[in-house]
């Protein structure tokens, strides 16, 4: 029985933002769940909608309780991978409703208690079947891992699961990186969709992520610079936005607080149409929106040669993930072998 569903905060290590746990007991076992929000000291806006999502969470949890449903042996996987499909970006849950779905072609009525190791190796088969690429099982059958270690928590089975070895491993692609001049012949090339077109080069210019893209807003930007907190990680970021990024920023409409509010919702609709662009533009690279990103990183490293003013622009905590995005040009490599002396 819930006696009281309580908020518990904890520090992270970005000064002011603190992680969100429920915490309550089911049957004289405690139970915290992780709600995936962050509170921000100072940040009116950002916490009362935070403290919106609580309280449906907090009243999810509640009724679920009330309705047996962590006690109930007939619960499936469908039922309760729907009852955490809450509170993520849309993204996020657009990717583990396609999982649920693979989840009901397969086997729809699949009991919570019945998920083992020889379900999830005769699910990983369905998918090959499929085509689907190693990638994407990957994806779907890691989102199965985690509702199931989510179950364990709330004591829904016994013990763990071992899933070790059943998921082939995700393919990781080198991202690429446009020149200045493929920038350039990008600007020359016209593109149907004119929003797509800014917010790309917008990126190439600030380095933010198409889901900080997607939420920015005319509020954000103060006399030249751009004040965000990353969604992704929830660190804060300051940009000065230089005349390149000014000159793709639309004009603000009337009653609109979105800088980008026409954009594709879909990642992939938008990365067909950046292919698509990157083909009349006569450039032969796997263009997707996070190509702008480390667009940004190469250009502003090889004009500057400082990763840790580049590292900060980016939002990243460690300098080695820095490293991971900056693609050295070919100029720059020249320069750093012709620098050691002839030998006489």
């Amino acid at each position: 029985m819930l006696e009281t569903i309580h908020l518990r905060k904890k520090a992270l290590k970005t000064k002011g933002v603190y992680a969100l746990y429920l915490d309550y007991q089911v049957e004289g076992k405690r139970v915290r769940k992780y709600t995936k929000l962050h509170w921000i000291n100072g940040d009116k806006t950002h916490n009362n909608a935070v403290m919106a999502k609580i309280e449906r969470l907090r009243q999810e949890i509640a009724d679920s309780l009330r309705g047996g449903i962590f006690v109930d042996d007939e619960t499936t996987l469908v039922q309760y991978a729907r009852l955490y499909n809450n509170g993520f970006a849309e993204e996020t849950i657009r990717s583990r409703e396609k999982t649920v779905k693979t989840i009901i072609e397969f086997c729809k009525d699949v009991k919570l208690r019945d998920v083992n190791r020889q379900w999830m190796q005769r699910y990983v088969q369905f998918l090959k079947l499929r085509k689907n690429s190693a990638n994407t099982i990957n994806s779907r059958c890691a989102y199965i891992k985690t509702l199931m270690h989510r179950a364990f928590a709330d004591g829904l089975i016994s013990r763990p699961i071992d899933f070790s070895g059943l998921m082939p491993a995700a393919q990781r692609e080198n991202g690429c990186a446009l020149t200045l001049d493929e920038v350039k012949k990008l600007i020359r090339t016209p593109l149907y969709r004119s929003d797509v077109s800014c917010a790309f080069l917008f990126s190439c210019f600030t380095g933010l992520r198409i889901c900080d893209v997607r939420r920015l807003k005319f509020a954000d930007i103060h006399d030249g610079v751009l004040e965000v907190v990353m969604q992704k990680t929830k660190k804060p970021i300051v940009i000065p936005l230089t005349p390149n990024a000014l000159r793709f920023l639309p004009p603000k409409k009337t009653g609109e607080s979105l800088v980008f509010p026409s954009l594709p919702k879909q990642s992939g609709h938008l990365n067909r149409i950046l292919k698509r662009w990157a083909k009349d533009a006569l450039i032969r690279k796997r263009v997707t929106f996070h190509t702008a990103r480390r667009t940004f990183a190469t250009i502003t490293m090889e004009y500057s040669a400082n990763i840790y003013t580049v590292s900060q622009l980016l939002g990243h905590s460690r300098l080695n993930t820095t490293l991971l995005y900056v693609n050295c040009a070919l100029g720059e490599k020249k320069k750093a072998v012709e620098s050691v002396p002839v030998i006489a």
